[in-house]
């Protein structure tokens, strides 16, 4: 395996989002790359949208009209922050195969309107959009009249329908803040104010002299600057308001600002989700939640009162014909699986069954007969008809089931009263079988071993091609990859091929990743107000246990690495540990948490003023005069607006300080995944671990066909 396989995705299945449109016309990606649509009422497949027409424009994501009549394409993505972006949008007219840029009327461009967000408004072809941080309606395909609803836009002050840094970064997941009634007559969305919010800069070096043209002037000129509202620890935080707007008499909008609880008076808060209740026009949920992160405020707003919220207790979601509810989660001791399981409703007269069902877990008998499929997986996702209970007089009728790991991803229809297989929508398996049969890939183990105070880490080794159960003298190299982030989970049964597939495949390393306390389905209790803590501490715990344990891991030859919190994590291990660790990488890494984001910062630590102890024991610069010399490589991007630059500075001056030889590679105009260079740095991280632990790479591997895909 060569690293351009990886970094070009030549090795793994991806897809576009499918979705119902209606509760019996689901959309999804055919094997062929088009966009088909099969229809539960007979069972059949149609081309909804032909392959050449996604090539075309390069889609990166779509949306079908409720009629089916259209379909709204995103593409030509380009990156904004983590989760936001600006990008073209185009309306394909499927019956008539024609194509129609989206652009503003007003708009200087001739072709297309680079939007923020674009979609259709509930079961309509009325277009809502955002541009430069404000929205505009469009009553139809055919027309290119817009209505503006929002004035008040303004670059890094003034966002509407889309959320500013913080909100994106730390609160939503999603990149918009626009949640329409199904009928398409109202919406609502949000407003985030960010005026007073505190400046970050950083160098922007691709408008120096080769890009200044006839413009420069020497002697003046200065590579710019670009600006980010970035709120701090304890600083003034994002105003948020959200409205309603009636758009069912375009000639007479009307606007309604909803107004958060009276209990969240003179503080300050976050809003968390927003959306309709049912499918009227006339109820919507707000959640709200304190900016110390440890209640929320869950309010109804009702149009037949003016509006006005009152606060409700707790909300259920359920089909309430069959009285099922429906929903995905880990099975016990193994949260790095994923199934569906259902459970009755509460309300349901027989008492007998109210224990939840995993249809998914160990292929038992709801899922027996169509087992072939599903053979090796054990990380499911599920997309439910729309509509519980309300589309039909029985309610749900069929559920897709898509297998997404270990195996390669395949998709099927399945009735919901039998679990029965109905149709098999794409099956990747026999095209990339036959692409992973060519490679010698690692073999996959993950388990579980046990941590002090009774916790348990979840372990997963990727075991090189060259390994075998009879080599036990034989000793591998280990890279460890940490993460750590409280609600991270790095041991999964997802199919995937990264970085780590590719070392240990061509390098003969033995691949770890961990999850201890703080992970997904692990306590994060003993990481609130001590960041740094347990988890830098159960990583090293959990090394000592396999070396200890495992006679193949050569002890001698261990690195760790990580990205952002996982590289704040790999400087505290190499800045405690005794010997365990031969070196390591830090990329994109989270130093002194006073520069880190208010939202996720004050979450875990709560405000410096309140916990400054536990701020100062979580600064990763404490920690670095105690890594030993020539251990340690610093990656880091000066565009890094998720952990921005400052943190790989401070790090590299508390080195310096301390008189510790390290490695520090920085690179201009890359954010924090540093996309536009992942080849020269992953590249760069192979060196130095060949380096430090004297990895001997061959690029000429015999296949090994009972390795060619992982396995449990």
């Amino acid at each position: 395996m060569i690293l351009d396989e990886y970094l070009q995705g030549e090795l793994t299945p991806t897809r576009l989002q499918p979705s119902w449109v209606t509760p019996q016309k689901y959309v999804f990606q055919a094997d062929d790359g088009g966009l088909a649509i099969l229809d539960t009422t007979t069972n059949l497949i149609n081309i909804l949208v032909t392959n050449h027409t996604l090539r075309q424009l390069n889609v990166r994501g779509y949306q079908c009209s409720h009629d089916l009549k259209y379909v709204l394409f995103k593409h030509n993505v380009k990156k904004t922050f983590q989760k936001s972006f600006t990008a073209f949008y185009t309306i394909y007219d499927v019956e008539n195969d024609h194509h129609m840029p989206v652009k503003l009327k007003d708009s200087l461009k001739v072709q297309r309107t680079r939007l923020q967000y674009a979609a259709w408004l509930g079961n309509t072809t009325t277009l809502i959009f955002v541009a430069d941080n404000d929205i505009f309606v469009r009553q139809s395909p055919s027309t290119e009249e817009d209505i503006r609803i929002t004035t008040s836009g303004c670059e890094n002050n003034i966002y509407n329908g889309v959320p500013d840094w913080l909100y994106q970064e730390e609160i939503f997941t999603i990149p918009e803040a626009i949640w329409s009634s199904a009928d398409g007559t109202h919406f609502m969305f949000a407003l985030f104010n960010d005026t007073q919010v505190g400046m970050m800069t950083y160098p922007w070096l691709s408008s120096g002299a080769l890009f200044a043209g006839s413009g420069y002037s020497a002697g003046s000129y200065f590579p710019e600057t670009k600006n980010v509202r970035y709120p701090t620890p304890g600083t003034v935080n994002p105003e948020v308001q959200l409205w309603v707007v009636d758009i069912s008499n375009f000639g007479a909008i009307e606007h309604v600002e909803l107004r958060p609880p009276k209990s969240l008076n003179g503080q300050d808060y976050y809003l968390t989700s927003a959306g309709w209740v049912s499918d009227s026009n006339l109820q919507v949920s707000v959640v709200y939640m304190g900016r110390s992160q440890n209640y929320s405020v869950i309010t109804t707003c009702s149009k037949l009162q003016n509006w006005n919220c009152i606060e409700v207790i707790k909300i259920l979601c359920w089909d309430t014909i069959n009285h099922l509810v429906y929903y995905l989660a880990t099975q016990d001791k193994k949260p790095g699986q994923r199934h569906l399981y259902t459970v009755k409703d509460p309300i349901h007269d027989d008492t007998r069954k109210t224990e939840p069902q995993c249809i998914t877990c160990d292929l038992g008998e709801a899922l027996w007969s169509s087992r072939y499929y599903y053979i090796n997986c054990s990380h499911f996702d599920a997309f439910i008809t729309p509509s519980l209970g309300v589309a039909t007089s029985y309610g749900i009728e069929f559920y897709i089931l898509e297998c997404q790991g270990p195996g390669l991803p395949v998709s099927g229809v399945h009735m919901h009263k039998t679990h029965s297989l109905v149709k098999i929508l794409y099956d990747t398996r026999p095209f990339y079988t036959e692409k992973l049969q060519k490679l010698a890939l690692p073999i996959q183990r993950s388990f579980e071993i046990p941590l002090p105070h009774g916790s348990r880490a979840q372990v997963q080794l990727l075991l090189p091609p060259s390994w075998r159960e009879e080599l036990r003298d034989a000793a591998f190299p280990v890279v460890v990859e940490v993460n750590g982030r409280p609600g991270s989970m790095s041991v999964s049964e997802k199919f995937r091929i990264d970085w780590g597939t590719y070392m240990s495949s061509r390098n003969d390393v033995i691949y770890v990743r961990l999850d201890v306390r703080g992970a997904k389905g692990q306590s994060k209790k003993s990481l609130y107000r001590h960041l740094g803590g347990v988890e830098v501490v159960d990583q090293i715990s959990v090394l000592r246990y396999l070396l200890d344990t495992i006679s193949f891991l050569d002890e001698t030859r261990v690195g760790i690495w990580g990205w952002g919190y996982g590289g704040y994590v790999t400087s505290m291990v190499l800045g405690t540990q005794q010997d365990v660790f031969k070196c390591g990488i830090s990329v994109s890494p989270i130093a002194d948490w006073l520069y880190y984001n208010s939202a996720f910062t004050e979450r875990v630590l709560g405000l410096p003023a309140e916990n400054y102890k536990g701020y100062v024991e979580a600064d990763a610069t404490q920690r670095a005069r105690l890594i030993k010399s020539n251990s340690f490589f610093l990656i880091h991007g000066l565009a890094d607006s998720t952990a921005p630059y400052v943190h790989g500075v401070q790090l590299a001056k508390s080195l310096t300080d301390a008189n510790i030889l390290y490695r520090y590679q920085t690179y201009a105009d890359e954010g924090h995944d540093l996309n536009g260079v992942l080849e020269h740095v992953y590249s760069s991280m192979e060196h130095y671990f060949a380096e430090c632990l004297s990895l001997d790479p061959d690029d000429t591997k015999p296949d090994v066909d009972q390795n060619m895909v992982p396995a449990e």
